[in-house]
């Protein structure tokens, strides 16, 4: 088994470095996207949930709202990693 050394992991300072204006396009427009996809999900699902087991609105508002907050975590996990791997990929 491999040991992880720091030759592995990239320095805080490339980590924070900051991204150029075409890198900085491209992640924050697959984040809106992932972002659109999750929340449609999380709506449609809740309605959909509510609908098939016959619960009411207010079921369905409350499935959308969790639904919602998972959507919401998804999608900061999300940009998170798209930030980190493309600050590495920058200078790799």
């Amino acid at each position: 088994m491999a040991k992880n050394t720091r030759a592995d992991k990239p320095s805080a300072a490339v980590a924070a470095a900051p991204l150029g204006t075409r890198s900085l396009i491209t992640v924050v427009s697959a984040i809106v996207l992932v972002a659109a996809e999750f929340f449609a999900l999380a709506l449609a699902a809740g309605w959909a949930i509510a609908g098939l087991l016959e619960l009411g609105q207010l079921f369905e508002y409350i499935f959308m709202v969790a639904f919602g907050l998972l959507a919401a975590w998804a999608t900061i996990r999300f940009a998170r990693s798209a930030w980190r791997l493309e600050g590495e990929h920058r200078h790799s």
